[in-house]
């Protein structure tokens, strides 16, 4: 009787070091991230205040205010670089070097958030979109579609993947530069119809087939846009897919083949 009672005790005291266990790394992460959330607050205000007072005496910052802004940051990034609230520092960082036009500071703090967020696609992707808008902004149009590609092509199911395709075709259209238009369109309807078929049957294949259709308007081939249309509405009858196909093909009928 007494070995089954000391059973009894050594296995509740078992389960309760383990759920105080839990209970003590609970409260860490809870205490790390409140940690995190407060010195990111104090960072922004302390970085809206230098900016008020450089507005208000209409100026630019000064090196030594720059450097005081992208401390209050470097605060909450060195001291949990791998919480989300560090990357949001870390992208405030990259947005004061870019206010200074200190752009090869601003990719370095990028580079930073994609390696230490590599397994975050949303955090990671972003930091590589302003990558590419930071050699855009240098003129460095070569550089900014290669880091365009690279979100294209590392991060394609999240938002700005999937967007990116399209901005690389409104990128060549801006400048007028019917080549690289066309064969971005190419690409993008490539990219998209892979996405389609690594998808097909299942509840995001509409999806990706509407980029199909977005793509061939965007390149104002309203034909093929029809075409895609109708294949939409077949696939996908009575679905918000549909409808959004049914509604653009009335829009094209309207307003780009009136003579139909």
């Amino acid at each position: 009787m007494m070995k089954k009672c000391d059973t009894i005790v050594k296995i509740l005291l078992s389960a309760f070091v383990f759920c105080a266990a839990v209970f003590v790394c609970g409260c860490v992460d809870i205490d790390k991230s409140y940690m995190a959330e407060k010195m990111l607050w104090q960072a922004d205000r302390k970085v809206n205040l230098l900016l008020q007072k450089a507005t208000k005496e209409n100026r630019q910052l000064r090196y030594s205010e720059v450097d005081e802004m992208v401390a209050a940051y470097k605060k909450v990034s060195d001291r949990f670089p791998l919480e989300q609230k560090a990357a949001r520092a870390q992208f405030s960082i990259a947005d004061i070097y870019v206010r200074v036009r200190k752009f090869d500071d601003a990719r370095r703090e990028l580079t930073r958030v994609i390696q230490n967020f590599s397994s975050v696609p949303v955090i990671a992707s972003r930091a590589q979109v302003q990558i590419a808008q930071t050699f855009e902004q240098e003129k460095k149009f070569s550089e900014a579609i290669q880091e365009y590609e690279k979100v294209r092509d590392l991060y394609p199911l999240t938002p700005l993947g999937l967007q990116v395709p399209l901005h690389i075709m409104r990128f060549y259209k801006q400048r007028d530069d019917k080549a690289n238009e066309q064969k971005a369109y190419r690409q993008a309807v490539r990219h998209y119809s892979d996405l389609l078929n690594q998808f097909a049957g299942t509840s995001t294949a509409g999806f990706y087939h509407s980029y199909i259709a977005l793509t061939h308007i965007e390149a104002e081939e309203w034909e093929r846009a029809i075409e895609t249309g109708d294949a939409i509405i077949a696939a996908y009858p009575d679905t918000p897919f549909a409808a959004r196909a049914i509604a653009s093909k009335a829009e094209i009928y309207v307003n780009n083949l009136k003579n139909i």
